[in-house]
């Protein structure tokens, strides 16, 4: 009796959790397919195209070696990291479509989500996090960089310059980060280092001696400077 409520235990909060971790909105990943779904932490499920419903209903959860997968009625998935991996039609062999307005044969929804719910989870799982170049963008567009989000901003490039591939992401948010507050001194040795570690020197030195500049024009303290800095202008 206590080995099964044990058992029953494990499974209940699995899925409770498994539920959390899915809930969300998703939009599609470089496609020009307006597929939309939304899960609920029930578990219930939406897909819409052009904001119009095309099935609903309960999603049923299970354990893959790699991840979590997804059964939307008749619709299998694959969920990593924020993202469900969809095989949308099939071939000569085994021909089937699911979602006729779509011409793709492989469909990537992304949940959406929020600048304080990502900077939260890459400060936290740092390394280990990973988020695509679609959900960045929609975040700068859904989010705009203002006076009261930038140092949130400055801090989430900064942890995504430390994750495989990040880089470039960092890059992408310090460049609206510079040209919005232009005067903001520390965007300019980020976006430098980040540029550096791409191996674009050119492009980074000229970040350099804009932070350089911009600490002497604001009377900072130079000693604050990073010796790497001046070998790397050198």
């Amino acid at each position: 009796m206590m080995i099964r409520f044990l058992v029953f235990s494990f499974f209940f909060i699995y899925n409770l959790i498994s539920s959390q971790i899915i809930a969300g909105e998703y939009s599609p990943i470089e496609s020009k397919c307006k597929l939309n779904l939304k899960i609920s932490s029930n578990n219930h499920y939406i897909f819409s195209i052009n904001k119009k419903k095309k099935m609903e209903g309960i999603v049923k959860i299970s354990k893959e070696d790699e991840g979590l997968y997804l059964n939307f009625d008749h619709i299998g998935v694959s969920f990593d990291n924020d993202t469900i991996y969809m095989q949308n039609s099939g071939n000569a062999m085994n021909p089937y479509i699911h979602f006729k307005e779509c011409d793709d044969m492989y469909i990537h929804l992304a949940k959406k989500i929020n600048l304080e719910n990502m900077y939260s989870a890459i400060s936290n799982k740092k390394k280990s996090t990973h988020f695509t170049d679609s959900q960045i963008e929609n975040l700068l567009i859904s989010e705009p960089i203002t006076k009261n989000n930038v140092d949130m901003y400055n801090n989430l490039a900064y942890h995504l310059s430390c994750t495989k591939n990040g880089n470039q992401q960092a890059i992408n948010i310090l460049t609206q980060v510079t040209n919005k507050f232009p005067e903001r001194v520390v965007a300019y040795l980020n976006l430098a280092d980040n540029y550096w570690n791409l191996g674009e020197k050119e492009k980074a030195v000229k970040n350099y001696n804009m932070y350089i500049s911009l600490m002497k024009s604001q009377k900072k303290d130079l000693s604050r400077i990073p010796q790497s800095v001046w070998e790397r202008i050198k």
